[in-house]
């Protein structure tokens, strides 16, 4: 009799900490949902952050390692240093950089697929940033080569993330709707 008691006060004691296990996984879950744009926020800040702090630390730098090597490199064109001669083009450049935020950030709220709202975070993360230096600097600062073919900053690199996120996810859609039917 007194072990079944012990028994069954065990029992509940188990139930009562796996619903308050289950309770708090919900809990975290909703905070999470409900607050993902300001947890995406604060990620975005850090990014930004962090760019920009590289920028400042490695900026002139020399040196190198296997293919990549520290540069002092400032690129007033687009990808790659494409149309770095047109002023024109850096007015272009910015108002494309604008709309390209604006529509960017308007399907971030509309999609509710995380890997999606992924890949358009690093996106925005990185056109903003490199829209900073262009409105502060007139261009934007590379400070990471690779070899002699371009230079780069941790700001394109989260563009490339973004657009590698978005493709993967594009392709993986398009293969589930072939099987689907």
């Amino acid at each position: 009799m007194v072990r079944l008691k012990v028994k069954q006060k065990r029992q509940k004691k188990q139930t009562e900490q796996t619903q308050d296990l289950q309770h708090l996984r919900q809990h975290l879950r909703n905070l999470l949902s409900h607050h993902s744009s300001y947890i995406f926020f604060l990620l975005f800040l850090a990014l930004f952050f962090l760019d920009r702090a590289t920028k400042a630390f490695f900026y002139g730098k020399q040196g190198c390692f296997l293919f990549f090597c520290l540069t002092k490199a400032t690129n007033t064109g687009s990808l790659l240093g494409l149309f770095s001669e047109s002023s024109i083009f850096r007015i272009i450049a910015i108002l494309l950089s604008l709309i390209i935020i604006i529509l960017v950030s308007f399907f971030y709220f509309l999609e509710n697929n995380k890997t999606f709202r992924i890949a358009i975070f690093f996106v925005l993360a990185g056109v903003i940033s490199n829209l900073f230096d262009r409105l502060f600097y007139g261009n934007v600062l590379d400070w990471l080569a690779l070899g002699n073919l371009f230079s780069f900053n941790l700001a394109d690199c989260y563009i490339c993330t973004g657009l590698i996120l978005l493709i993967v996810l594009f392709i993986t859609n398009a293969k589930s709707k072939v099987f689907k039917g």
